[in-house]
């Protein structure tokens, strides 16, 4: 019994023995082998997407967030593939990109991801949030790299991160901070606040920040509104009763769409006495989902991505720029307020 007991025994740590020894087999494995490139891109993303919601970001400034991250992340990972040239160098006010060592080895999806995390970290508030899931990133590379290379990688996407955040410096985006609240006017047919919560205007002066593509905010210009008239026959007032009409006579579908739609990040919801914010995605932030969605659809490797993301995320900042400059010029009331007080 004895000697059956100490086989056991002697057979449980030869067992042991060889466990611990192949958890500390020390092979290198390739880091696509933990998560591929593009996973790694959207994964990232919508941890962005996230926090932009959390910090309750507006439209405008989600845009200026979502276009300078995936730009760093870009001008990173486009060297791991031919054919691919720098964006930042044909937009406004980029410094030159730094370019990788020749005699260095680099994952570049590492490297793109340390870009996109030194601009995200300066232009979000919740840095703590993206913290704790860059390090968890990091320590699955740094498992499968060399320490040459891993570091290598973490410096250069810091380098491009780095040179990405000098544009932040002068899109004019800090001082625009400390203008003047816009309140609206009482004027006939002007913006003014509306119920419930009569909220002073987004983002005002946003006209003011630099676009990336376009030369001016002027570049693209909407066609003027109909003119403000309480007339129940004018153009102007037709169009309100369309809106008031639909409003009321919504279907099944139309709402679904509706709400699909909604993108106002914070909503102040009222249920008699009770008031509470509802946090939501912003418009920006929705299409980027649906251009995640199109690049996985199309099977695009992570370069094809940074590129398509890069492309939707300047296009939406410089859109957002013009239609923001559109609305401060002609300040047309809202359907909303005419409806309540003429209809």
């Amino acid at each position: 019994m004895y000697y059956l007991k100490r086989t056991k025994q002697l057979l449980f740590l030869l067992l042991l023995s060889i466990f611990l020894v192949s958890c500390n087999h020390n092979d290198k494995k390739p880091a696509s082998k933990l998560i591929s490139a593009e996973n790694l891109l959207y994964n990232n993303l919508d941890q962005l997407t996230q926090v932009i919601i959390h910090d309750v970001f507006s439209p405008p400034v989600s845009s200026r967030i979502y276009a300078y991250t995936n730009l760093a992340v870009y001008e990173v990972i486009r060297h791991s593939k031919t054919g691919y040239p720098s964006l930042a160098e044909k937009l406004n006010g980029f410094p030159p990109m730094p370019q990788p060592f020749g005699n260095v080895k680099y994952n570049y999806s590492l490297a793109s991801t340390k870009a996109f995390f030194t601009v995200a970290k300066k232009v979000t508030f919740s840095k703590d949030t993206l913290q704790n899931y860059e390090d968890l990133v990091y320590s699955n590379f740094k498992e499968r790299l060399s320490p040459a290379e891993y570091d290598s990688s973490l410096a250069f996407g810091d380098r491009v991160g780095n040179a990405i955040l000098e544009r932040t410096k002068v899109d004019n985006y800090k001082q625009t901070r400390g203008m003047p609240k816009e309140l609206g006017s009482e004027d006939a047919g002007k913006w003014r606040p509306t119920p419930p919560d009569y909220l002073d205007a987004s983002e005002p002066y946003w006209s003011q920040i630099l676009p990336l593509a376009l030369d001016s905010n002027t570049k693209i210009e909407c066609p003027k509104p109909p003119a403000f008239d309480t007339n129940r026959n004018s153009l102007f007032f037709k169009n309100v009763l369309e809106v008031y009409n639909i409003g009321r006579n919504l279907t099944d579908s139309e709402r679904t769409i509706a709400k699909y739609w909604d993108d106002n990040p914070f909503v102040t919801e009222h249920a008699g006495h009770l008031m509470y914010g509802n946090k939501k995605i912003t418009p920006v932030g929705h299409w980027i989902g649906i251009t995640t969605i199109a690049c996985k659809m199309k099977k695009v490797d992570a370069v094809e991505a940074a590129q398509t993301f890069v492309l939707a995320s300047v296009a939406m900042y410089d859109v957002i720029i013009t239609c923001w400059a559109e609305k401060f010029r002609s300040r047309v009331i809202r359907p909303i307020t005419v409806i309540n007080e003429s209809v």
